[in-house]
């Protein structure tokens, strides 16, 4: 619950300051972008497909700020167990220079089954991930790391993952 709150006004503040230093020449219109990202895991005893679509608003040339819903399906196959996670979080985009991007994301999902062989008694899991891209026009490749990544209760196999991103 700590972290929830110091990610809140972190993304608050950030969201705050530079909101202040916005150019007013643009409609509001203008600056929100829809999109998000996807991710397909398969192996031989593991298959997982999640889509996160979110709604980003552009602060300013380098800042833009926004919410994103997750759902994710995962089937173990060797165990008969599937799971159905779903949930949302916030997301923070840093845009520094042409080709790089940053972000930071929290996210609160909601576990419905038992998820695969974890030993998860908490019928949620958070996640605040950094991560570094690589961004041509719309479209973001890279990876994140996971910051409250525990190996014993976490839905996700590593604290690294890759992610991609799109927005219109």
């Amino acid at each position: 619950m700590k972290n929830s709150i110091l990610v809140f006004i972190t993304f608050l503040s950030v969201s705050l300051l530079s909101i202040q230093a916005q150019d007013s020449s643009h409609s509001f219109l203008d600056k929100v972008h829809v999109g998000g990202g996807f991710n397909i895991g398969l192996g031989s005893t593991y298959s997982s497909i999640s889509i996160t679509p979110s709604v980003i608003y552009d602060i300013s040339s380098v800042f833009s700020a926004g919410i994103n819903a997750t759902y994710m399906y995962t089937k173990n196959k060797s165990a008969s167990q599937e799971s159905n996670i779903y949930g949302g979080g916030l997301l923070l985009l840093i845009n520094p220079m042409e080709g790089f991007q940053f972000s930071g994301e929290y996210e609160h999902l909601i576990i419905k089954h038992s998820f695969l062989n974890v030993n998860n008694t908490k019928p949620s899991s958070d996640a605040l991930f950094l991560g570094l891209a690589y961004k041509l026009q719309n479209i973001a490749i890279g990876l994140r790391y996971d910051l409250l990544y525990d190996k014993q209760t976490s839905i996700y196999p590593s604290a690294l993952s890759p992610t991609i991103r799109i927005y219109f």
